[in-house]
């Protein structure tokens, strides 16, 4: 709210008159964009002494010539701003005028040049609109002042009357009515190639999309004959993630039907070596029915710390080292030297230490279930809004990063076990 608060001091001569402020009880809102909690900005609507005067304004703008609002090429450039004060104050626009050395114009060579306007803060006038245009000889067009010709924009009619009939996240049906002449169809979502628009029952593409008002997609439409017609706004890249999605479900499902499916037990061969312990060929015993159907095939699940075959320190060093650096590759920068060295102690501990394999399982599991704690930490305590959303949870991804290592880790050790075995 806007409140009036008297300020007293000693009596003070001058011509400038500054005003600090020290203090403030501070107020909070949410922010919009981060959904988190900001200070509210402290403001001064105006400043007034009992007892002055303010001299009346003129009626119009002096016309002073002045090299402080624009510049070409970093070159400044001087204009004449004139108009009626009532005009300038209301915010209507006002004539530019060269003047002073440039009074004659400018002239630029082939090629790119660069316009500015100066902050109206600093100046106390922005210069917003630039026209270029040419008469039909190739001379410049006289604007502006008594003798030029003021430019005004062209008026662009009543436009067409758009009804959104069904949309989902990925796709608007919207029914255009009142179609006399070109239009513009704009979605007042973050341009972007993957938007297509088509027309219905044609089935035309509009082609890729235009850049609206800074970062809307618009499609320029040209008039078919019929005074409605109806158009599809799609997001083509979902179809590549949905089939993504259904084969993710897909491979869910065998996974757990595999793990869930009951174990046939086959009939097997006895083992090589169980028939040279038993003695010679003419004292074994017919195999029993339980080695006969032994099934040398079917895995079993063992603890990751049960006890394995150790292999010299030597190979152990060489396995580890390469497969801390090939580690450090995959993961990101800020965690490279610390998964490096994580994963070489850990592969070596391993291949020594036998129990101590399943720390690399253990430590798999943990970094994945600790970025879905973080990323859901994360959201629940910032409320990130959904654009840009991944890249909120960096640390996620370096996280998910040293749990696939780690796994990878983990076979490296049985197939190095195998080998040596």
């Amino acid at each position: 709210t806007i409140v009036t608060v008297p300020v007293r001091f000693p009596a003070v001569t001058g011509r400038d008159l500054t005003i600090t402020v020290t203090g403030a009880r501070l107020e909070t809102t949410t922010g919009y964009a981060s959904r988190v909690p900001i200070s509210l900005p402290l403001g001064i609507a105006e400043l007034g002494i009992p007892g002055t005067r303010v001299g009346a304004a003129p009626a119009s703008l002096p016309g002073t010539c002045r090299s402080d609002l624009l510049t070409v090429d970093g070159h400044p450039v001087s204009v004449a701003v004139t108009g009626s004060t009532a005009g300038a104050l209301a915010g209507s626009g006002l004539a530019v005028t060269p003047c002073g050395p440039d009074a004659a114009g400018i002239t630029l060579d082939a090629g790119s040049h660069v316009v500015l306007g100066t902050a109206g803060a600093t100046t106390g006038l922005d210069i917003d609109q630039l026209v270029l245009d040419s008469s039909p000889g190739g001379g410049p067009v006289a604007t502006g002042g008594p003798s030029g010709t003021l430019l005004t924009a062209p008026t662009s009619g009543p436009a067409p009357t758009v009804r959104v009939t069904a949309s989902t996240a990925t796709k608007l049906h919207v029914r255009i009515s009142g179609v006399t002449r070109p239009y513009w169809l704009v979605l007042g979502e973050s341009i972007n190639t993957g938007w297509k628009a088509t027309i219905d029952g044609s089935g035309r593409n509009l082609g890729a999309p235009t850049l609206i008002d800074g970062f809307a997609n618009g499609w320029l439409v040209q008039p078919t004959g019929a005074s409605t017609i109806s158009v599809t706004l799609q997001w083509t890249p979902q179809a590549g993630e949905d089939v993504a999605l259904l084969v993710s479900g897909v491979a869910v499902v065998a996974c757990l039907a595999l793990a869930l499916w009951p174990r046939r037990r086959r009939t097997g061969r006895p083992r090589r070596t169980e028939l040279a312990m038993a003695g010679p060929p003419s004292t074994v015993e017919p195999p029993s029915e339980e080695m006969k159907t032994e099934d040398l095939g079917t895995p079993t699940i063992v603890s990751p710390f049960a006890a394995g075959r150790e292999v010299p320190p030597w190979t152990a060093a060489v396995v580890a080292v390469a497969c801390g650096l090939g580690a450090g590759v995959l993961v990101p920068p800020p965690a490279f030297l610390a998964t490096l060295v994580a994963v070489a102690g850990g592969v070596a501990l391993a291949l020594i230490a036998p129990h101590m394999r399943g720390l690399l399982a253990v430590g798999a599991v943990g970094f994945a279930v600790g970025a879905a704690v973080y990323t859901v930490f994360q959201q629940a305590s910032e409320h990130f809004l959904v654009a840009a959303w991944p890249r909120n949870f960096e640390m996620a991804n370096v996280l998910v990063w040293v749990a696939i290592v780690l796994l990878g880790a983990d076979v490296v050790v049985e197939l190095v076990r195998r080998f040596r075995r």
